[in-house]
């Protein structure tokens, strides 16, 4: 080989090199954002459980509530029924 040719092969590997540590140094990146990304993901799911379970007794209360309310409405619905209605002329 000529000194041109051992030139040429060297500018490669150089080249071949220095594109393998941008590549690795991408990997790593790649990894640590789908790490954290993953971390992300759970503690947004583990705040959006714990926010459930702290409001979870208000929200039983407020359907308890509701639900009482519809059994007053009925109530009162069935004793309007009951009083006689006005006859029609």
């Amino acid at each position: 080989m000529d000194s041109e040719e051992n030139k040429t092969l060297k500018k490669i590997l150089d080249i071949t090199r220095e594109n393998h540590k941008m590549l690795s140094r991408i990997q790593a990146a790649r990894r640590r954002e789908a790490f954290f990304r993953f971390i992300y993901w759970i503690i947004i799911i583990g705040i959006a459980i714990t926010v459930y379970m702290y409001i979870q007794p208000y929200i039983e209360s407020a359907g308890n509530v509701m639900r009482e309310a519809g059994m007053i409405l009925e109530s009162v619905s069935e004793a309007v029924d009951q009083f006689p209605t006005k006859p029609e002329n």
